[in-house]
């Protein structure tokens, strides 16, 4: 589940000097991996790099089900900015219903526009329907009827904010100023209920996750009166690079939205 994967992922690094020892446990941390409260982890990182750390209690992902050790049932996601209420993934399968259910979230967010195309193998038919599990419809096409239905079924809410890809209108002050109230609300309900329950958390996705962590990484930074440069950051922790010396077309509209929506 990527765990011991991250974990030797992050001493190459550190042994070929391409990180610091000390970037280790943050590194980690981005992905959802808190070393720290593993004994032999530790040892293991202290032995390898000379460190002297010590154990501590587990500090991450308190509000899903089984604390950090959720990411055993839904794998996919990754925190947000280091926050514990929000997550991210790519599209969300029919078949991952019941493991995120079982994970812990509360609530599914879809920023993916209703009758996007889905995914296609080269060797499958180019229209009609194709078995890709991504909730798609008799056109193939993905169907926020059917994802909303699956998830309600499981107790879970499903809301839907949709930040379509061909639409270079979707990132501007509008959309922000549309969808921020209807965030905050989905946030004050989650926290109510960690309130209450003890649990909670809340899972958003696009088609691959590039334009919801985009989002939601500028919605965070704004209400933590940050800049675009910390946006970038967090979004090349879970390996999305929008500030790269080679942008896209899209990398550029997201970099200009996270700038004027901050202002810094």
């Amino acid at each position: 589940v990527g765990y011991m994967a991250n974990l030797f992922t992050q001493l190459h690094l550190y042994l070929k000097g391409a990180i610091l020892s000390s970037d280790i446990y943050p590194n980690s941390l981005a992905m959802g991996y808190d070393y720290q409260n593993n004994t032999d982890v530790v040892n293991l990182i202290n032995a390898i790099a000379g460190r002297q750390d010590t154990t501590h209690p587990e500090q991450i992902e308190q509000n899903l089900a089984s604390g950090e050790t959720s990411y055993k049932s839904y794998y996919w996601s990754h925190r947000l900015g280091n926050n514990d209420l929000w997550y991210n993934a790519g599209q969300i399968l029919d078949t991952h219903v019941a493991a995120i259910a079982s994970a812990g979230y509360t609530t599914v967010v879809s920023f993916r526009a209703d009758q996007e195309a889905t995914a296609r193998l080269s060797t499958e038919p180019q229209t009609g329907p194709v078995p890709n599990h991504e909730f798609s419809d008799e056109k193939g096409l993905y169907s926020v009827a059917f994802e909303s239905s699956a998830f309600t079924a499981a107790g879970i809410e499903y809301v839907h904010l949709p930040l379509a890809s061909d639409d270079s209108s979707t990132w501007t002050q509008q959309t922000f100023d549309l969808y921020s109230p209807q965030l905050e609300k989905i946030e004050a309900k989650t926290k109510d209920l960690i309130s209450s329950s003890g649990k909670g958390a809340i899972l958003v996705h696009c088609a691959s996750g590039y334009r919801s962590a985009a989002f939601m990484l500028t919605y965070l930074a704004k209400k933590e009166n940050l800049c675009s440069d910390w946006v970038y950051l967090k979004a090349r922790q879970i390996g999305f690079n929008y500030h790269s010396s080679n942008p896209t077309g899209k990398d550029v509209e997201i970099l200009n939205f996270a700038f004027d929506i901050l202002g810094c």
